[in-house]
C-alpha cells in the first residue's frame, strides 16, 4: 500500500502526471493534492491507467477532474473509493475527453462537486457496472453523472445527487441503463 499527499502541480496532475504508456495503481491512497488546472490526482494525457482497490479523496482542481482528469487513452476504476473531491469545472472526482474509454467497477463515489457532473462527467465512452454515485453535486448539470459520449450503467445506484439540471444524470449521448437504480 502508499499514499500520495500534500502535493500541488501548478498545471496538471496534483499528484501523478502521466503521458503515454501504462499508470498502474493497487491499494493507493490519493489525498488532499491540488492541481490549478486539470487532475487534482492523476493527469492522464493518451495512457492506460489501472486502479484497483484505491481510495482518493478530499483532492482539487481548478479546471477539471477533481481525481482523475483523462484526456485520451483508457482507464479502469475497480473497487475504489472517490469522495469529498472538487473540481471547479467538470467532474469532481473524474472528467474523461472525447476519445477516452472509461470502465468504473464495483466503485463508490460520494460527495463529489462539480460545475458540472458532480462524481462524473463523461465525453468519451463509460462503463459503470456494480458502482454507486451517491451524494454528489454539480452547480449546473449531472448531480452524479453528466454524459455527453456514450455511457451503459449496469446494476448501479445512481441516487441522492443534486444538480440544477439532472439532479442524478444529465445525458446528451447515449445511454443504456440496465438494472440501475436512479
Amino acid at each position: 500500500s502508499s499514499a500520495l499527499r500534500w502535493s500541488t502541480a501548478i498545471q496538471r496532475g496534483g499528484a501523478i502526471y502521466q503521458e503515454g504508456d501504462t499508470l498502474r495503481l493497487t491499494s493507493t491512497r490519493i489525498e488532499h493534492c491540488e492541481a490549478y488546472i486539470h487532475g487534482g490526482g492523476i493527469a492522464s494525457m493518451g495512457a492506460v491507467v489501472l486502479i484497483d482497490q484505491s481510495s482518493m479523496s478530499e483532492n482539487t482542481a481548478g479546471g477539471n477532474g477533481g481525481v482523475l482528469y483523462l484526456n485520451g487513452g483508457a482507464a479502469v476504476v475497480n473497487a475504489t473509493t472517490m469522495e469529498n473531491n472538487y473540481a471547479s469545472g467538470n467532474g469532481g472526482a473524474v472528467s474523461s475527453s472525447a476519445g477516452t474509454g472509461l470502465v468504473v467497477s464495483e466503485s463508490t463515489f460520494n460527495d463529489n462537486r462539480a460545475s458540472s457532473g458532480g462524481a462524473i462527467d463523461n465525453a468519451g465512452a463509460l462503463t459503470l457496472t456494480s458502482s454507486t454515485l451517491s451524494g454528489n453535486t454539480a452547480d449546473n448539470n449531472g448531480g452524479g453523472l453528466r454524459s455527453t459520449g456514450s455511457a451503459s450503467s449496469d446494476f448501479s445506484t445512481i441516487a441522492f445527487n443534486h444538480s440544477a439540471q439532472g439532479g442524478r444524470a444529465h445525458v446528451s449521448g447515449s445511454f443504456i441503463p440496465r438494472s440501475t437504480i436512479f
